[in-house]
This record gives structure tokens, sequence and C-alpha cells, in this order.
């Protein structure tokens, strides 16, 4: 018997242990067997590592956008919107996880400015 989407369990995709997907790998950039219809991660991919396991120092070449020179020195609308990690640009769901890391988007952002 078929569930109904109430019965479904709902997955916390907040939580690390769900992010599993090839969006959320430090490797999706440079992966031969990525595929979209099927997680390779989920499957026991043994290259996928969690984007929130870089090394933050091998982040470079930020691009900002949304900066309110008026909002100084919060600057809340800021945001990361392009960068590169050890020399390959990161992803669209890298960039989003990173910059939900505000202290770091925020000491960037300063340095980017200066």
């Amino acid at each position: 018997m078929k569930k109904s989407k109430s019965e479904l369990k709902t997955i916390d995709y907040s939580k690390k242990e769900n992010q599993i997907g090839c969006g959320y790998c430090a490797n999706e950039k440079d992966c031969t067997m990525r595929d979209p219809k099927i997680n390779k991660a989920k499957q026991g991919c043994k290259d996928w590592r969690h984007f929130e396991d870089l090394d933050l120092t091998k982040i470079n070449n930020l691009q900002f956008d949304g900066i309110d020179h008026e909002d100084f020195p919060k600057y809340c609308d800021a945001f990361i919107m392009s960068a590169d990690y050890n020399g390959k640009e990161m992803t669209e769901e890298q960039l989003d996880e990173l910059n939900e890391d505000r202290e770091f988007v925020h000491e960037k952002l300063f340095d980017y400015l200066q």
C-alpha cells in the first residue's frame, strides 16, 4: 500500500548526518561519477566529503554582493556570490552553506573592502 505524503518521514536536512547528496560534497565540481538521477553519496561513494569539513584557509578569490555601506559595520545583507576552494570554483550549494557562517562572511567581507 502506498503511503500518503503526511505518512512519509520528513528528513531534517539542517543536520549534517542527513546531508548526503552530491550537492553537499566537497568534491562535487571534479566528480566523474556524479549523476543527477542517482545519489552516489548515499550509495557509499568513497570520495564523498561533506562541505563543512573543508579547510576554510583554502577558500580564496571571494566576490561579494549585497553590500550596503549605510549598514556599516553590520553589512547584514552582504553575501559571498563566488569563491574558489583549493583553486576550483565553488558550487552554488557550497556557497549557500558557506554563507550560513556569518562570522566567516563578515571577516572576509572586511578583508575584501580594505
